[in-house]
């Protein structure tokens, strides 16, 4: 028996004209007496922007995908499913892909072929042609048949930051399908004003996703009794506005291991908005305190209490585990660029039966304005086993 053997599914609801905003892309994983090995699902596709009905995005096209995120932008929602029920369910999935990013690596980091082949870029202006056809035609003008078939669709292969491909590495450590039976995978699309952005947009602009496919690796299964837990980690996510000066974000959060959470912002008129950055992980104004508080069991009642913007944003390293290497560093801290903060619990915590609170204090005054409060988007880091 093979110790490696590589899959490729096309979806369930397979369509041959591709899959636009709202749709769902479902894949069902499941074979006999292996294991899927960890971390090593792809998803792989061609790319079809419209800059309008029928015109293709072209390089005069001031339109673009956020740059830290790439292709990751098309997928709304990310859900894991197995004959158990739901295993994991990600909202808010390219926000959540930025903010990991953003806190564990640095702009150097995309100079790579994974980052490459997910259309992941250093800079914000690199990323205008990710969307374009690709290839060049001639311009002599004595070969016009080649002038129109040299242009393709980009492709692009991305590894979806879900729970299946951020296992806690095990020697022999696998998925089960004869223990735990198939894994249903199902990406939801996210909307096309959400996906792109820049200064073209327009409410007749979208992309499509053609030949859509899933690769995974699978590896022997040698048995319960020899076979180690499958650990991976998870994420919960709650999205709450903020809109005065003092405000309290309350969450029931169903995770038995959760061992922090990370925090980004985007002012609330800026969603939806096609022609600014939805992905854009933008500061909260005059921001002077912030407070956690969560009933823990074994502790009691806990709260943390920061009152520095370095404070703010070390935490959520803290989080994610400080590699001394990222995107949150000083310069993006004064500048409002990619801002994350978040409050690390040291150890794992349970907060099914517990209200998790965090009280946000600004010294801003126009938070109570029209359009100028702001989307808070909160991701509890938590571990499940299988």
């Amino acid at each position: 028996m093979s110790a490696i053997k590589y899959h490729q599914l096309a979806p369930q609801n397979d369509n041959q004209n591709g899959f636009s905003q709202f749709s769902q892309i479902t894949f069902e994983l499941g074979v006999d007496g292996r294991l899927l090995k960890p971390n090593s699902i792809c998803l792989d596709f061609e790319l079809e922007a419209e800059s309008a009905a029928g015109t293709r995005v072209v390089n005069t096209d001031a339109i673009r995908a956020d740059h830290v995120v790439g292709m990751h932008s098309f997928i709304g929602d990310i859900t894991v499913e197995n004959p158990s029920g739901q295993l994991e369910h990600i909202n808010e999935y390219p926000r959540f892909y930025k903010s990991v990013k953003s806190l564990t690596e640095d702009s150097g980091s995309v100079f790579s072929l994974m980052a490459q082949a997910e259309g992941r870029d250093a800079i914000a202006d690199a990323a205008n042609s990710r969307l374009q056809l690709l290839g060049s035609k001639s311009t002599d003008g004595k070969n016009a048949a080649f002038a129109t078939s040299a242009f393709r669709q980009p492709n692009y292969s991305i590894k979806p930051l879900c729970c299946l491909n951020r296992t806690v590495a095990v020697q022999g450590a696998g998925y089960s399908f004869s223990d735990n039976g198939n894994i249903t995978l199902t990406f939801s699309l996210q909307r096309d004003g959400l996906s792109f952005y820049g200064q073209d947009m327009t409410a007749n602009s979208s992309y499509r996703l053609k030949n859509v496919k899933l690769r995974f690796s699978s590896i022997p299964d040698p048995g319960a009794s020899k076979r180690p837990k499958l650990i991976m980690n998870s994420v919960v996510n709650v999205k709450q506005t903020a809109q005065s000066q003092q405000t309290s974000i309350d969450a029931r959060v169903p995770a038995a291991a959760c061992n922090g959470v990370i925090m980004n912002f985007l002012r609330q008129d800026k969603e939806g908005n096609l022609v600014s950055n939805n992905n854009a992980l933008e500061q909260f104004p005059l921001l002077d305190r912030v407070s956690y508080r969560l009933n823990d069991s074994v502790s009691g009642y806990i709260t943390y209490d920061l009152e520095t913007r370095e404070e703010f944003v070390n935490n959520a390293l803290k989080v994610m585990g400080d590699a001394g290497f990222n995107q949150v560093h000083a310069r993006n801290i004064w500048s409002g660029e990619n801002y994350i903060i978040g409050a690390s619990f040291d150890r794992y915590i349970s907060l099914e039966q517990n209200k998790f609170t965090v009280d946000l204090h600004s010294s801003s005054n126009n938070l109570s304005a029209a359009g100028r409060g702001y989307i808070a988007y909160l991701y509890f880091m938590t571990l499940i086993t299988v």
